[in-house]
């Protein structure tokens, strides 16, 4: 079916949106979606037409509590927020190029909003098809004929995703006990009507232990005493499994540190003042002491000496020069 061009905008945007609201809940995700149109699109393949193209990037915000004019490095929390640019043609052929690509692309946002980096691989075209598949049911919309070109991008199962093989069905990638209807596992087990969500990052304040223990890490660099005693402490909790994990457990610990770190010169430079001015070389770096002083008034005095005594023998050779030329005469 062909969809008249000044139509075709209204009819991506209402598509993604409709997909949007269905499927990404998590504010992180939702937020800050943008879309835009473009004549074309680059490709880096010869003899190929890009359809379609999704970006995300990612800012961290970090918030904390000040407590007596001090912030409280215990409170530090960093949320990290996305933003996604789908960029679409300004016009496809048909309805059905339309709404393959508005799928494609919105299968980056969501694969993107529940595992992160991903690839064109088994596990996003069976996600594509179950949005799709979705996307019809809801508008009352007829299966595309011609998905010959689905697969253009298709790059095996060597992604960045690491799949859950105990959890996953090894043909389609559905979560247990879900299949597609195309594949041969399927026992007419329904599709969920919310996708689970496969393979999120390890969030450790769903784990009473980890908590505790992360808790734990917190706490001993904020009560370390000295600076000795943080420095060693800091060194051992890089060992833990808690600060190597793939979360933001590694910055807030990082930060955590730097915070006492500094508290603890802080207070060092407050309570031995004298210290520094005696044991640290740089104190007077730039000025002068009692002795550079007494060197260059000694110095200059000798200069204003020795110019005297030249000047008093010049005018003594100088008087005894007209002498001599007073007897000639």
């Amino acid at each position: 079916m062909s969809v008249p061009t000044n139509q075709q905008q209204q009819l991506i945007t209402k598509y993604f949106n409709l997909l949007v609201k269905e499927f990404i809940t998590d504010p992180r995700h939702n937020k800050d979606i943008s879309i835009f149109f473009q004549d074309h699109l680059e490709n880096s393949k010869e003899n190929a037409t890009t359809m379609g193209h999704t970006t995300q990037s990612s800012q961290d915000h970090i918030t904390w509590q000040v407590i007596n004019g001090i912030k409280d490095p215990s409170s530090e929390k960093i949320t990290t927020t996305y933003k996604y640019e789908i960029t679409f043609l300004n016009h496809y052929e048909n309805e059905e190029d339309l709404r393959g690509t508005v799928v494609h692309e919105f299968t980056h946002l969501y694969l993107y909003s529940i595992i992160g980096n991903h690839g064109h691989d088994k596990r996003f075209y069976s996600t594509m098809e179950w949005l799709e598949n979705w996307l019809n049911k809801n508008q009352g919309l007829s299966p595309r004929t011609n998905k010959s070109h689905d697969y253009d991008q298709y790059e095996g199962d060597h992604s960045e995703i690491t799949n859950d093989k105990e959890n996953t069905c090894p043909e389609c990638s559905c979560p247990s006990p879900y299949h597609f209807p195309s594949c041969s596992h399927d026992q007419n087990q329904p599709l969920p009507t919310k996708w689970p969500v496969p393979q999120q990052k390890p969030d450790i304040t769903n784990d009473p232990k980890k908590a505790a223990e992360f808790d734990r890490l917190k706490n001993l660099l904020k009560t370390s005493q000295n600076l000795a005693a943080l420095e060693s402490t800091y060194q051992k909790i890089k060992t833990n499994p808690l600060y190597k994990g793939e979360n933001n457990n590694k910055k807030t610990l990082d930060k955590m540190y730097e915070s006492q770190k500094y508290l603890l010169q802080f207070s060092n430079n407050i309570q031995h003042p004298s210290t520094k001015k005696s044991s640290d070389p740089s104190f007077n770096k730039g000025g002068m002491g009692k002795r550079e002083y007494l060197l260059i008034i000694l110095a200059i005095v000798g200069i204003v000496f020795v110019a005297l005594i030249g000047y008093l023998i010049m005018s003594k050779n100088q008087t005894h020069f007209k002498n001599l030329k007073k007897k000639k005469k």
